[in-house]
C-alpha cells in the first residue's frame, strides 16, 4: 500500500472513529450532571440557599420514590418492547442454514445509527453510564439533564434490537439516574434527596428491566456505594419493588425467563450445588480481577 494511499485509510478510520464514538477502555469519562445552580441558572442566591435547607417530610421523600418507581418501570418496557419490535422486524432476514451477510450488516448498521444518534441527534456520547454516572457522585453534580431520561433508552433499543454486543443494564440505569434527579428537582427536593434520588432512579431501572427489585436495590448500595438514610432506603425499597411489579404488569404478568417444566432437586444433589455456587464465586473473582 502506498503512503497515499496509508494516509487516506488513516483519515477515513479517524472519521469511522470519531462518526461512532469508539469507547475505548473508559478511562477519564466524565459525567453530564450540573451542580443546582448551573441547572437551575434563574435562582437567586436566596433561592438556592433556600432550597438546599428546606425541610421536607419524609412522605415527599416516599412519594418521589413510588413515582420514580413507576417510570422506571415504564422505560424499562418501553426499552424491552423496543428491542423486541425492531429486532422482530430483521431477524426473518437471517437463514441459519446458510452463509448470511445479514449478520455482520444488521450490528454494524445499528453501531453506525447509535453513532449517528448520539453526534449529530443529541450531540453527546453516551456509553459508560454507569462510570460518568460514578463521576458525577464523586463530584457532588447529582442534577442530570432531562435528555439523559430518554437517549440511553434510544440508543439500546437500536443498538440491541440489530443484534450488536452490548447490555441494557447501563443504559437503563443511567436513565432511571436521570429520572430520579428530574423527578426530586421537580418536586424540590434539597439536593441531599436529589443525591439520593440519582441512586434510587438508577436501582428502580434495574428493577424494571429484569423485574428483580432485590438485585435494583442491591446495585444502588454496592454498585454506586452510596450510603443512605433510613428515609432514603425505604425510598430505594419501595421505588425498585413499584419498577418490578410496573415492569410485570405492563407486559401481561410475563416472566422475563418462563419456567413451564419445575425440576424438582433432590437433598443428595444439594452439595454438588453448593460446590457449584463455590466455583460460580472463584470465577467471578478472576472475572474482576482480569477485567480490572
Amino acid at each position: 500500500m502506498s503512503e497515499r494511499n496509508t494516509s487516506e485509510f488513516d483519515k477515513l478510520s479517524r472519521e469511522i472513529e470519531q462518526l461512532i464514538y469508539v469507547p475505548g477502555k473508559g478511562a477519564g469519562v466524565r459525567g453530564y450532571g450540573l451542580t443546582l445552580t448551573e441547572r437551575f441558572p434563574s435562582y437567586s442566591p436566596q433561592e438556592v440557599s433556600a432550597l438546599k435547607k428546606r425541610n421536607v417530610r419524609h412522605s415527599m421523600v416516599i412519594l418521589a420514590g413510588i413515582v420514580v418507581g413507576v417510570i422506571c418501570g415504564l422505560a424499562a418496557t418501553a426499552l424491552n418492547w423496543g428491542i423486541a419490535l425492531i429486532s422482530g422486524v430483521f431477524i426473518p432476514l437471517i437463514n441459519g442454514a446458510t452463509h448470511n451477510w445479514w449478520l455482520v450488516a444488521l450490528p454494524l448498521t445499528g453501531i453506525v445509527l447509535t453513532g449517528v444518534y448520539q453526534r449529530y441527534i443529541i450531540r453527546q456520547p453516551i456509553y459508560h453510564g454507569i462510570g460518568r454516572l460514578a463521576w458525577d457522585f464523586r463530584n457532588n453534580r447529582c442534577y442530570l439533564p432531562v435528555m439523559l431520561t430518554y437517549s440511553p433508552v434510544v440508543s439500546a433499543m437500536v443498538t440491541l434490537g440489530l443484534g450488536a454486543s452490548a447490555g441494557a443494564a447501563d443504559p437503563i440505569a443511567y436513565s432511571g439516574a436521570a429520572i430520579g434527579s428530574n423527578v426530586a428537582s421537580t418536586m424540590k427536593l434539597p439536593s441531599k434527596y436529589v443525591r439520593a434520588l440519582v441512586a434510587i432512579g438508577a436501582g428502580a431501572g434495574i428493577a424494571g428491566m429484569f423485574k428483580a427489585p432485590v438485585a435494583g436495590a442491591l446495585f444502588s448500595i454496592e454498585i454506586i456505594g452510596i450510603s443512605m438514610s433510613a428515609i432514603s432506603m425505604s425510598a430505594l425499597i419501595l421505588a425498585c419493588t413499584v419498577s418490578g411489579v410496573t415492569a410485570y404488569l405492563l407486559p401481561g404478568l410475563q416472566c422475563v425467563i418462563p419456567v413451564t417444566h419445575p425440576v424438582s432437586i433432590d437433598m443428595n444433589e444439594v452439595l454438588w450445588i453448593g460446590l457449584l455456587g463455590v466455583l460460580c464465586g472463584l470465577y467471578s473473582t478472576y472475572y474482576v480481577a482480569i477485567m480490572n
